[in-house]
Order: C-alpha cells, then structure tokens, then sequence
C-alpha cells in the first residue's frame, strides 16, 4: 500500500482473463478495514497503456480527486485503487516504435502534435508503421507463444505483401493466398467471449475473410489511402490492401481490448467488490467506479459480475470519455438494435447516479470509433447522435431513463446529482487539448480539477443515497 495525497492507495493486477494474483483481493479487504475506510475510489485505465502509464495517470489523477473528495459533503475517509489490465500499445510512427509503452490511454498514443490549434482542427491519419513493429507492439499483451507467434507472422505476412506490390512482379494469385493467410491468422487470434451487439460492429470486418475489397475499405475508412484510392492494377491494388491489413490490425487489437475490459471487470474486478461488500466489517463501504476509454467498460461490466443490487457496494459510476456503445445502458425504447443494451439490467448496481462525460473534441471516440465499429455496416458513421455505432465519450448515454445533460462543472460549484438517474457531461470546455494526440485529439486529456471534482460529486451523491 501507498499514499497518495495522503490517501491510502492499493493497485490490483488483473490478467486478460480476470485472474488475480493469489492473496491480493484478502490484503486489499485487510488493509482497506484496517484504515478505516468509507469511500473506495477504483480508478482504471484505458486501451494504449503500459504500466508505467497507468501509474503516471493514478500519480496525477489520484492526487487531484483525493483533494475534491475533501470538498465533497457527504464522503468519509476516502481511499484509492488503481486497476491494472493488459493493453496494448499502439505505436504512433516509427520514432515511437523504441519506446516500451504509450504514453496515452487512447486509440493512439499522444506522441504526435497536431498542426493546428482551432476549434476546426481535423484528426490525422494513422501513421505508417511497419508491419513487424506493429507485431512487436502488440506482442506484449498477448501471454501464450501460439499467439504471439501468430502475430509475428501477421507482421511478415504485411511487409512482403507491401513489398511484392511494390515490385509489380508477383501473380495475384500469390497476393490473395498470403491475404488469406493473414485473415484466417487474425480470425484466430480473435477473442473467444462474443460481444453484445452493440459492442460488436467491427465483428463485420473481422469476419469478412480474405475479401480484399474489405481491406480497401478499411483503408479508405481510416484514410491510409484516400477516398477512392486504390488504382486499377493488381500491384496498386495490394498496395492498398496491405495498407488497410495495417489498419486491420488495429481494428483486431481495438476489438480485443474491448473484448478484454469487459471479461476483467465481469470476472476479475467484480468478485472482488462482492467479497468487499460481503465481508461484515466492510458491509459499509461505498464503491466508486471511474473508468477511462476502455477502463470505462471495465468498471461498466464489473455491474455484470455482481449478482444483484442487494449484493452490490457501488455508490457510484464515472465514466469518462468512455470508448464503448453509447447503447450499453439502453432500454428497448428508442434502441436502434430494438432490444435493451447489455448492461440495462445491472444498472441497478449502482446505488447512486451513473455519469458519462463526452467532449466534442475526443476524436479517437467521436471520429474513429464509428469509422471502425460501422465497418461495412449501412449505418451513419459522421453523425453519432443517430449512429447505432456512436461511443459514450462522443455524447453520452443513449435511450435511457431518467437522463439529464449537464456541463462540465468548475471544482465546488454543485451538480444536480440524484440516485438511479443517468447523466451526459459535455466537457468540450475542459477536455479539449486537441495537441495530445494528432489521431486521438482530447482523448486522453482528462487529468483536470473539473474531471476530479465530477468525481468527487457523483461519489458524494451515491454516498448520500447509499446512507
């Protein structure tokens, strides 16, 4: 156990399967009764962080929500967790590729500027790395070798695709047997937990096979090539199938990871707040989930490993720029997909207000997660208000009730917080450094006093109503 801002902090290490290191959850219910805590803040982190990062993030973040949570009417004696869960870096360009960890919780690490700073500024185009670095980054978040080989070869099978177009010599025949190669390699690798559907849009990618026409879309989409790219010939062709199997792999890698936040929260994080909740000397305390991106779905489906309100200590829920469907929550009314979201049925779980920021300026949300969920799909990707593929962080909770927007708060100003409701924060005003990431905009600018004092609000609040 450390401290931060005087606040005593714990970290719990989850594999991509939920398992904890043995004893961990007993020394986390020890301590915590020991220090006699009331409010539990659990922070997590999002896709794209190594563990240096997360502890950076916790580092600046923890200290600023200890200090709101002093301000709040209604909390006790506060401490903080950090969850720690296996993502994958993404490197960036080239220059990024020596480094061992991004240095963002995004869709893309925060190493590349933007070139302008007006409110009009338009999200770059990924990076072109080479496909054996891109394996490499990848590699680390994979534990098994059969995996890891299996990515290696994903890199290779990319670098002498490039290179056979490139020469113009080599049969098509030979580029579309190594392009089912490389499907039927990622196809593999795919998580065996489905998704909900909601969750699932870039299944239709995935599942297309050795289609080199989906390749060519999934270029254009992420704008490798641009809109109408890809010439005639054979060779020019391949030269834009390879640079959409690049993009492939990010698609792969962002829909494992959300497959992999929820499996943590549902099976790893969620035992342990009912052992917490359980345990008769901390039948008391009050859980606060804050998640971050793909952190957001970790926390989120932590409700789904609890088997009941009854059974749950979750006063509150935080959802910062969450990268997951802004349908999760939903009701059948109003529901694009005509049925209640995944996590309809355990949002009572939370025993105060479940709260989502959004911010017009996180385009790793706003702009490339529809490009990459609506893949292939006949679906509105530029507008999330009517997307079925739009992200929490892009605009917050759809077809949910009661639901209220607010503006992102400067610290002490009071919200209007009140159990069982939902809340859409629009922190286009506060999370708007659009600098952070050339790919990702704002994503990952979350560690603000504003960002902490919606925190320590919504933690007050589900205090006040657990009480």
């Amino acid at each position: 156990m450390d401290r931060v801002a005087g606040r005593p902090f714990w970290r719990l290490h989850f594999t991509g399967d939920g398992g904890l290191a043995r004893g961990a959850a007993e020394d986390l219910l020890r301590r915590v009764a020991d220090e006699g805590v009331t409010d539990l803040v659990v922070l997590c982190h999002g896709w794209n962080t190594g563990p240096d990062d997360a502890e950076d993030l916790y580092g600046s973040l923890g200290p600023l929500v200890a200090r709101q949570a002093a301000r709040a009417e209604g909390l006790g004696r506060v401490g903080l967790v950090g969850v720690h869960w296996p993502a994958i870096w993404w490197p960036d360009g080239p220059g990024a590729a020596a480094r061992p960890h991004g240095s963002g919780d995004a869709l893309s690490p925060g190493d590349a500027l933007s070139t302008g700073d007006g409110p009009g500024d338009e999200p770059g185009s990924p990076a072109e790395v080479p496909g054996p670095v891109l394996a490499a980054a990848l590699r680390p978040a994979f534990e098994g070798e059969e995996q890891r080989s299996a990515l290696d070869r994903l890199g290779a099978l990319i670098e002498e695709g490039e290179a056979a177009a490139a020469s113009g010599v080599e049969p098509d025949a030979a580029q579309r047997a190594r392009l089912a190669e490389f499907s039927a390699l990622l196809t593999r690798l795919l998580p065996a937990d489905p998704t909900p559907e909601e969750d699932a849009g870039e299944r239709d990618f995935l599942d297309r096979g050795d289609d080199p026409e989906a390749y060519v879309e999934l270029a254009r989409a992420f704008g490798s090539v641009p809109e109408g790219g890809a010439a005639q010939g054979a060779g020019d062709v391949f030269r834009t199938v390879w640079r959409g199997a690049r993009d492939g792999l990010r698609v792969f890698s962002y829909y494992t990871m959300k497959s992999r936040a929820g499996v943590v929260g549902a099976r790893g994080l969620a035992p342990v707040l009912v052992r917490l909740h359980a345990t008769e000397a901390l039948a008391a305390v009050r859980v606060h989930l804050v998640g971050h991106s793909f952190g957001a779905r970790l926390v989120s489906f932590a409700l789904q490993g609890i088997p009941s309100a009854d059974a749950s200590p979750v006063a509150s829920l935080v959802l910062v720029q969450g990268a997951f469907s802004h349908f999760s929550f939903a009701t059948a009314r109003g529901n694009p997909f005509g049925r209640q979201g995944a996590l309809q049925p355990c949002a009572d779980r939370v025993h105060g207000p479940l709260v989502a920021t959004f911010s017009a300026f996180d385009w790793a949300v706003g702009r490339w997660y529809p490009k990459a969920s609506a893949l292939a799909r006949q679906d509105n990707q530029a507008d999330p208000d009517v997307s079925r593929w739009g992200a929490l962080g892009s605009g917050g909770f759809r077809a949910v009730r009661p639901l209220e927007s607010v503006d992102m708060l400067a610290p002490g100003r009071p919200y209007p917080f009140t159990a069982g409701s939902y809340y859409a924060v629009d922190g286009s005003g506060v999370i708007a450094d659009r600098r952070q990431s050339a790919f990702a905009g704002a994503h990952s600018d979350i560690r603000h006093p504003e960002v902490a004092w919606l925190v320590a609000a919504a933690a007050a609040a589900g205090a006040r109503a657990a009480g």
